[in-house]
């Protein structure tokens, strides 16, 4: 039941906004399934409208969403939905011990503040909503809470579904890419702790499937679902391809001949046998040709879809160079026929893909190298990007090490800024970051012309066995002081088990309703 009537809601709701075009035209959309441990779904759903429907204004931003308490007077259903669903803890200092409290601080930074109107640009890549100060209070979970409380929704949805919908609108590229990675994530995993039997079976790290989601694969129903199709291209070298065969086949796909035709061969025999094809790119091509997987090669599309076709070459490192400079060549090169014609520049055949990329003037300056940073800093993660500066420093020379570095401080200390939110403290902490990676290389900043970060603004060696002793102790210590009397009472009981070596009772089961800290209690006794 529970599988069906989510599975419902949700085609509803996608129609909603596809095709019903709630929130304007939809360029493209993307969703995930997913089920928390005790069963219920969620889908994560990233819309991104066209041109024509953007939301460019705080005006735009307010008619689509909001965070606060409709008047009861007015519409009460909605008000009673946004009680029922859209509150957040309540937690902060009227309740401490909630689940999203860290170091006596919520971890989603509520309460939010209070503000007259809607602040488009915010530093967390969300506008700052418009939550007014008008004084309006309501009883929840026997705790008041204001506007500030409130999480952001779409007035319509939530009055239509009577479910918690989370609605934000995502204002800059750090919120997009955060969220495509949250999309991607992958499913929970739990580790079991065996007892006995199997001594190297005592731990096994293994999936969580919950009923309903069990129920959800045998209807074969999507767990995942985008308005565009994805075309991978690879980048290999001639005759280094890569070739997938079944236990003890080896041998028999290694001399199929059909297996010796790859995306990019194929790209080249067009090329060679229609002359309509050299217009386009490597990336281009899946836009107006399709693959077609039993015969290996590309066919001319014979009409267009109704979503488009988006096509991706394989990233590579700088470190792998030959590979790297064929894909800056397939990139920048139209018409290429094999792999010895896209070396060939006015007339004159390079022995090497690199040779070939500076005679076309790809490579003469940092201009690769900064492509390279721009398409990562779009996809990857700090710790990623800081991981391919370093590699391109060690192992690509670029000409101007800082310059490349102040273009991309930004994107590199996001993780940083975070977390510390100190600019100063970040960037100390960047450097010190890219100066460990540099070190593995028997490398320095200095080498570089890099700065040496100031060592009085980096944080103590996490390495440290006493700093993390001492640290958790504390936090430990904190929140043992800060249980609630029913808390305390499961604590005191569980430890005095744990302590006596007689016959006693060493088995617990601790139930309770969201929000009444059974999180907390299992911290304290792990």
């Amino acid at each position: 039941m529970v599988a069906r009537v989510f599975h419902a809601k949700l085609k509803d709701l996608m129609r909603d906004i596809t095709v019903n075009r709630i929130f304007g035209n939809v360029n493209a959309y993307i969703y995930t399934v997913e089920f928390q441990k005790r069963g219920l779904p969620h889908a994560h759903i990233l819309i991104i409208l066209r041109d024509d429907s953007k939301l460019l204004d705080s005006e735009d931003v307010d008619n689509v969403v909001s965070a606060s308490f409709p008047d009861p007077t007015i519409n009460r259903r909605l008000h009673d939905c946004v009680v029922s669903h859209m509150i957040h803890g309540p937690c902060g200092p009227i309740n401490l011990n909630s689940p999203c409290m860290v170091d006596n601080i919520c971890s989603k930074k509520y309460p939010k503040p209070y503000s007259d109107e809607t602040v488009f640009v915010s530093d967390d890549g969300y506008p700052m909503y418009r939550r007014p100060n008008d004084g309006r209070v309501i009883l929840v979970r026997q705790r008041e809470v204001g506007n500030g409380f409130v999480v952001p929704h779409s007035p319509y949805l939530l009055a239509k579904y009577d479910a918690h919908i989370n609605v934000e609108v995502c204002s800059t590229i750090k919120s997009v890419k955060y969220l495509y990675k949250y999309v991607f994530k992958g499913h929970d995993a739990v580790t079991l702790a065996i007892q006995e039997g199997d001594e190297l079976l005592s731990y096994v790290n293994s999936r969580y499937v919950s009923p309903p989601e069990g129920i959800w694969r045998m209807f074969s129903y999507e767990m995942h679902k985008r308005s565009h199709t994805i075309v991978r291209l690879p980048v290999h070298l001639e005759d280094l391809h890569t070739v997938y065969f079944a236990p003890g086949r080896a041998v028999e796909r290694l001399h199929n001949a059909n297996q010796r035709r790859t995306k990019l061969t194929e790209f080249f025999a067009l090329n060679t046998n229609d002359v309509g094809a050299r217009q386009y790119l490597y990336h281009e091509i899946p836009v107006h040709y399709t693959w077609n997987q039993a015969n290996r090669t590309w066919s001319r599309r014979q009409r267009r879809t109704a979503n488009e076709t988006l096509a991706r070459m394989y990233a590579v490192s700088p470190m792998d160079q030959h590979r790297f400079h064929l894909r800056l060549l397939l990139l920048h090169r139209r018409g290429p026929q094999s792999f010895r014609n896209i070396r060939t520049v006015n007339g004159i055949v390079h022995e090497t893909y690199g040779a070939a990329a500076i005679a076309l003037g790809l490579i003469e300056d940092d201009r690769a190298w900064h492509a390279c940073m721009k398409e990562s800093a779009a996809l990857d993660t700090p710790g990623q990007l800081r991981y391919l500066f370093v590699t391109i420093l060690a192992h690509c020379n670029p000409a101007e090490s800082l310059r490349l570095y102040t273009s991309y401080e930004d994107c590199m200390v996001e993780d940083f800024n975070r977390r510390l939110q100190v600019v100063d403290r970040a960037r100390a902490a960047i450097l010190n970051a890219i100066g460990d990676l540099l070190r593995v290389h028997g490398k320095t900043l200095d080498d570089y012309g890099l700065p040496y970060p100031d060592v009085r603004l980096l944080e103590p060696e996490q390495d440290d066995q006493l700093f993390r002793v001492v640290e958790v102790a504390a936090r430990w210590s904190q929140q043992v002081a800060d249980m609630h009397n029913e808390q305390r009472t499961v604590f005191d009981r569980v430890m005095e088990a744990v302590d006596d070596n007689g016959d006693v009772a060493k088995t617990f089961y601790v139930d309770g309703p969201g929000g009444t800290g059974k999180t907390t209690l299992y911290g304290c006794l792990i």
